[in-house]
């Protein structure tokens, strides 16, 4: 089930990853304000990625096929923008002898152990791999609505649990931390769950939530976010008192899952009823590759910026968050060109496999 105003829903996503990349160095600065914002983004901009991913699930797809789909789809691009994000360490560049003896190495393993380290963001390809696997597992114990919402529930109870004992359950199953993530894979399957229910388990949401009902239900969905966000005090896993889905940290497990729905409801509320924000849609249809290249950013540009601009922010906290947000969205801007770049030549490797690239032919079979 596709709608297009999905894709402006994840444009909008993309826009909040690149703002609370943005946002992190300034409130580990103690910027004023920044902190504020900083957690209230990352209360729900990951769930909100799994949410959707499971609002396009497919109802009948099978384990061989999620498989083949999975690595081409996920593991493949996760792979490529590691090794994308590894090249400035690479001779001949500046860069190349500030790595320690052997980090090049970990690094490499890392990558086929999903737990990447060039480039992190691509823990989310990893576990959403891990994700659509449990999701075809899933579907052949929880067959109807209720039983799915059910399943919704036990996922995130079990997940958060496992999230306070991650050294315990490392030590129990023998994996690595974070291998593949299949530890986070269960909170975030929750999240995917919601998707697939929300996109097909109870009427026709899809014909409902339009226009003045969708801006309603997303106003009210952001002003409970406002609301709970903050609520949530831990205890966290990371050292940064904020939900990091990436490090297995959720806080409070009842505020957690609260701010991270209503965050997730206001964001495709709001897409639903500006569907024809061109520009968005845009940013949604090329997610993957704007999402990869953000590392790039938070490597080599954004915590330089923050030093620097310090100084010369406002003491406003409301001028600093649109400052900020400007960043965010031109720094969006200055890697469009690079992600329709790879999409348009490569697209087997940005996550569309069936598409064949003026380089390259297509991975797989189409539909």
């Amino acid at each position: 089930i596709r709608d297009g105003w999905l894709d402006v829903a994840r444009g909008y996503g993309i826009l909040l990853v690149f703002y609370g990349h943005w946002l992190e160095p300034f409130a580990d600065l103690r910027v004023p304000g920044a902190f504020a914002s900083f957690k209230f983004v990352y209360a729900f901009h990951m769930p909100l990625f799994f949410v959707l991913a499971g609002w396009l699930a497919k109802e009948q797809a099978g384990f061989r096929d999620t498989v083949q789909r999975g690595l081409a789809a996920r593991v493949l691009p996760a792979v490529v923008f590691n090794l994308v994000a590894m090249l400035p360490w690479l001779p001949p560049s500046p860069l190349a002898g500030s790595l320690p003896d052997g980090a090049l190495g970990e690094g490499l393993l890392r990558i086929l152990q999903g737990r990447p380290n060039f480039n992190f963001l691509t823990w989310f390809l990893y576990c959403l791999f891990v994700v659509e696997l449990l999701h075809v597992a899933l579907r052949r114990v929880a067959r109807d609505p209720w039983t799915r919402v059910l399943s919704i529930v036990a996922l995130l109870a079990l997940g958060q649990w496992v999230g306070f004992r991650l050294d315990g359950f490392a030590q129990a199953t023998g994996l690595p931390k974070h291998l593949w993530y299949v530890d986070e894979a269960l909170v975030a399957a929750a999240f995917h769950q919601l998707g697939f229910v929300a996109a097909r388990g109870f009427g026709p949401v899809r014909e409902t939530l339009v226009g003045g009902v969708a801006a309603s239900l997303g106003l009210a969905a952001l002003g409970i976010t406002l609301m709970v966000y903050d609520q949530n005090q831990g205890p966290f896993t990371w050292y940064k008192p904020v939900v990091a889905m990436s490090m297995s940290s959720h806080g409070h497990p009842l505020w957690f899952p609260l701010a991270a729905v209503a965050g997730s409801v206001a964001v495709l509320g709001l897409a639903r009823a500006t569907e024809s924000n061109r520009v968005a849609a845009w940013v949604g249809r090329h997610s993957l590759p704007l999402f990869g290249l953000n590392a790039l950013w938070i490597t080599f540009v954004n915590a330089e910026v923050a030093v620097r601009a310090q100084p010369q922010l406002p003491a406003d906290p409301l001028g600093v968050g649109l400052l900020l947000a400007l960043g965010a969205t031109l720094s969006l801007a200055a890697t469009a060109p690079l992600a329709w770049g790879l999409v348009r030549c490569v697209p087997q490797l940005v996550g569309r496999p069936r598409v064949a690239g003026p380089w390259l032919p297509a991975l797989l079979p189409p539909r």
